[in-house]
């Protein structure tokens, strides 16, 4: 609005003598961010054995896979769902492709 200013004064707002007072949940956010320990949350600086085989489920992620990987996971816990995969793991590694 290019008149706001003229606007807000018919409601009796003049803006030229208005103080901030609060923060906007946009700035209360950026600060919340740049105060965060994001490294609590990752891997980062830490010395990681990669781990493959019967028993060991994992995806490469590509885009928002991380969210079927995190689930077949889950599911691989429960032994009745991992048996049948698990007891033919070396005939399924070696028949897929690389």
């Amino acid at each position: 609005d290019g008149r706001l200013e003229e606007h807000l004064r018919f409601w009796g707002c003049e803006m030229r003598e208005m103080k901030k007072t609060g923060k906007t949940m946009a700035e209360m956010q950026i600060e919340l961010n740049m105060r965060y320990d994001f490294d609590r949350i990752t891997e980062a600086g830490k010395d990681l054995v990669a781990v493959s085989g019967p028993g060991k489920i994992g995806m490469e992620n590509i885009g928002n896979s991380c969210y079927l990987a995190s689930t077949m996971q889950l599911l691989f816990t429960i032994p009745e769902l991992a048996a049948p995969y698990l007891h033919n793991a070396q005939n399924i590694f070696a028949s897929a492709p690389a």
